[in-house]
């Protein structure tokens, strides 16, 4: 069963800190992406006053988060994030969204969570896992095993109907091409998709799992930041 938090009591109003901004410097535009990957993801919507998103791997509400800029402006989507805490917080500040408590992948099931006391570097991926564990100054608090879903069977359940995705964003530390491979691309088609890809080339992600998928599925890459890459559905 997919765990669904959904919020009882509304946060206060969500465009607040971009009112203030705005009175504080009228040409400020703030970012909460790590990157300023919200701000290229506003370039490629621009003249979008409201839209959807979908976010797996969300972490938080604002830190390193690629849709905080388009919550505060109004925008809702679906959050999936496989941490209870980070989960919670979503649904304490995101009250307009829907919040999974899951992971995604292709085969559906319980599936080991690492947790990092960096929330940053939670992961499914044992073998990242044990990695940052050696390389890292980061230690593991835990394992636990949390539900993953097919991305296809959370958009069939949770997407409203008709409702067009005008983003994708995906972190999901070492797993992302299996997150995208659940897709179902004939069906859920979002018109930009974000995706890390740590210090990749144009070449090595051609090459990369990440790639063929997103070839495969259609899109074309156009854009990158130091460990993050945009594919624009092919078709627009």
């Amino acid at each position: 069963m997919v765990a669904i938090a959904r919020p009882v009591i509304a946060a206060g109003a969500s465009g607040w800190i971009s009112w203030l901004l705005s009175r504080i410097d009228p040409y400020m535009r703030i970012s909460w992406a790590q990157e300023g990957e919200d701000l290229v993801l506003a370039r490629f919507l621009e003249g979008k006053s409201q839209g959807f998103y979908v976010d797996v791997g969300a972490h938080h509400p604002f830190r390193f988060s690629n849709t905080a800029f388009f919550s505060q402006r109004g925008w809702s989507g679906i959050n999936i994030e496989p941490d209870p805490d980070g989960a919670a917080l979503l649904v304490r500040l995101r009250p307009r969204d829907v919040t999974l408590n899951v992971g995604v992948g292709t085969i559906s099931g319980p599936l080991t969570f690492h947790r990092f006391d960096e929330p940053a570097l939670n992961t499914f991926d044992a073998a990242l896992a044990s990695e940052r564990v050696q390389t890292s100054k980061y230690r593991l608090r835990e394992r636990m095993e949390v539900s993953v879903v097919r991305l296809d069977e959370l958009l069939d359940s949770y997407l409203p109907e008709g409702r067009a995705i005008d983003f994708l964003t995906v972190d999901a530390e070492g797993r992302d091409a299996d997150v995208l491979a659940s897709n179902d691309w004939h069906r859920f088609r979002p018109t930009i998709i974000v995706v890390e890809a740590l210090g990749a080339s144009p070449i090595e992600l051609s090459d990369s799992d990440v790639g063929r998928v997103m070839n495969s599925a259609g899109y074309r890459l156009v854009a990158m930041t130091m460990n993050s890459v945009f594919f624009r559905d092919g078709g627009c």
